[in-house]
């Protein structure tokens, strides 16, 4: 008796099995999966595969905090940047002038007296104070010595000019509205040395016009300290830096906590 053939599967023509053609469906296993895995801070993961990495909450909350601490700190920067450049002017102009130890600090003031003559750059070639910071609306007036012969008080930019005159007792005046620097010089005696300047300072640099203390020295007053006038400008431009900013920011923490809150409905 002969042995059972056995049938060649009819996957192929060969015996092998058939190969599924492109056009086949073919199943590919999966796994379950639950929901997505979340972060600490319950951020989807899914997000980073959406176009990048899931934002912190707190991270992004210690990024509004960092700001607004920015935005106080660059108005403090751009009040003492605009005071160094004003100080710069001034040593460049006066760095010739004997009589000239930096500028004096006369905010607040209603009107300020300049000598016009007095003792400096060998002889009574000055004048006194050298360089006098003043706010706005303030007047000035030089007033002669009549010593050291005849002096002028002119502007470097052409802006004021006096007559020239020996004269004790003249007086000149000009009233300052306008922030800036003004120097100044005696014509005959500029190449001595005899100049000065007059420093306009702007609101957030010195105080109103009018007597008594300026608002920075009032708040310097209670260290003892004048150097803390600059402190009292730092914390008034932070103040308003942040002031600034603030409707942004409660914006973006309304969206953060709406987020959460969203985050938490789609979880329960």
């Amino acid at each position: 008796m002969m042995p059972p053939t056995e049938t060649p599967p009819q996957d192929g023509t060969d015996g092998r099995p058939q190969r599924p053609s492109d056009g086949d469906d073919v199943a590919t296993p999966t796994a379950e999966t639950g929901s997505p895995p979340t972060d600490e801070s319950g951020a989807s993961a899914d997000a980073e595969s959406a176009g990048g990495p899931a934002v912190s909450r707190r991270g992004a909350l210690r990024g509004l905090g960092t700001a607004a601490l920015a935005g106080g700190a660059l108005g403090g920067a751009a009040s003492s940047a605009s005071a160094q450049s004003s100080g710069d002017e001034v040593d460049s102009w006066l760095g010739d002038t004997s009589n000239y130890d930096g500028v004096v600090d006369q905010t607040g003031q209603s009107s300020v007296t300049v000598g016009v003559g007095v003792e400096a750059n060998g002889g009574a070639f000055g004048f006194g104070p050298a360089a006098v910071r003043i706010s706005p609306d303030t007047i000035v007036t030089w007033e002669w010595t009549g010593e050291g012969s005849t002096h002028n008080v002119v502007d470097t930019e052409g802006a004021f000019e006096s007559e020239l005159t020996d004269t004790a007792g003249h007086t000149f005046e000009r009233t300052f509205s306008e922030p800036g620097t003004y120097t100044y010089s005696c014509t005959p005696h500029e190449t001595l040395g005899m100049k000065g300047a007059v420093v306009v300072a702007s609101g957030s640099d010195g105080g109103g016009s009018g007597g008594g203390d300026s608002g920075s020295e009032q708040l310097a007053a209670p260290f003892g300290d004048p150097g803390a006038r600059n402190l009292g400008g730092y914390l008034l431009a932070g103040v308003f830096g942040l002031a600034l900013a603030s409707p942004g920011l409660f914006g973006a923490f309304l969206w953060l906590t709406g987020t959460e809150d969203a985050d938490t409905a789609r979880q329960s």
